[in-house]
């Protein structure tokens, strides 16, 4: 294996995690900012999570 390809290799690895782990702490924010609201059921804390987590997809692309 190549200098060039074991670069790449972690270039996309090193970017790759940054990205997943950026949408699992929207997903988790978002589901903690749900479970503060006094009342919120657990579905929509879900799909508030949900909507984060796709906010951040947005905001990368």
């Amino acid at each position: 294996m190549g200098l060039c390809s074991r670069i790449r290799r972690w270039w996309y690895w090193c970017c790759h995690r940054q990205f997943w782990q950026g949408v699992w702490e929207g997903f988790q924010e978002g589901y903690a900012h749900a479970l503060m609201d006094m009342g919120v059921k657990e579905e929509v804390a879900v799909s508030r999570a949900l909507a984060a987590a796709t906010a951040y997809l947005e905001a990368v692309k």
